[in-house]
């Protein structure tokens, strides 16, 4: 007799509480649940509702647990849970169309299978690009770096060249020259030569180490160098 009394007691305190404006756990999680979609985290809403579902179940928080599985790409228990609460839900309540909303936007998403049957959808991954490393890469870099290095020599080569040109101007009267404007003469013919080379090397590098970076199955490239210039010819099939 006075167990009995004693959960008539705790019913009835249970009750005044509530009567009072006591939240109960259901309560609770549902709103710990809305709190954390406004917040952006839909994972713990997700538990929260789920939590609050099963202590009271109700067609409100199906909805909401459907919206968030929506929020987690998780389209079949969204469905579902939207499906229960549609059905749940008045024909004059305000959340219907929220619910038939979220049906019409899964629904397409997601395979038909017949009843009865299962199936497996895989979704298989972007292909990739596979990345080759072909040997023509390697060579090609190196010449783009003696191509490089060639130009350097070539603009320092000429303008050590205009520097001697200017001292034989200087030193050499009517073409008669001093020692020291002989020197420059002989110096600058030979830093031109060396310029004139330079350039033509490094360009004809450039454009090969170009092309085989690229890939190419054939070059052919030919130079020629004289005192008064440089040519070079440069031919590849792609």
């Amino acid at each position: 007799m006075r167990c009995a009394g004693w959960f008539l007691a705790v019913l009835l305190s249970s009750a005044i509480a509530r009567a009072d404006g006591g939240e109960s756990e259901a309560e609770r999680l549902f709103r710990e649940g809305r709190d954390a979609m406004k917040a952006g985290d839909p994972a713990t809403a997700c538990a929260r509702f789920a939590a609050s579902q099963s202590l009271d179940p109700a067609p409100g928080t199906l909805l909401n647990l459907a919206l968030c599985e929506e929020k987690l790409g998780q389209l079949s228990l969204a469905l579902r849970h939207a499906k229960e609460a549609e059905k749940l839900l008045p024909a004059d309540d305000d959340r219907l169309p929220i619910a038939r909303a979220l049906i019409a936007r899964v629904k397409p998403a997601l395979v038909t299978v017949a009843e009865g049957e299962s199936s497996k959808v895989t979704v298989a991954p972007a292909a990739e690009r596979p990345v080759v490393d072909h040997p023509y890469r390697s060579v090609g870099i190196a010449f783009t770096t003696v191509g490089l290095a060639g130009l350097v020599v070539g603009t320092v080569s000429g303008l050590s060249a205009l520097g001697a040109r200017q001292t034989v101007r200087e030193h050499c009267i009517d073409k008669q020259c001093d020692d020291e404007g002989l020197a420059a003469g002989e110096r600058g013919r030979t830093m031109a030569t060396l310029s004139t080379v330079g350039f033509a090397v490094g360009a004809l590098s450039l454009a090969v180490g170009g092309v085989l970076f690229f890939h190419t199955t054939e070059v052919r490239s030919a130079i020629a160098v004289s005192p008064q210039g440089a040519t070079f010819t440069l031919v590849g099939s792609f």
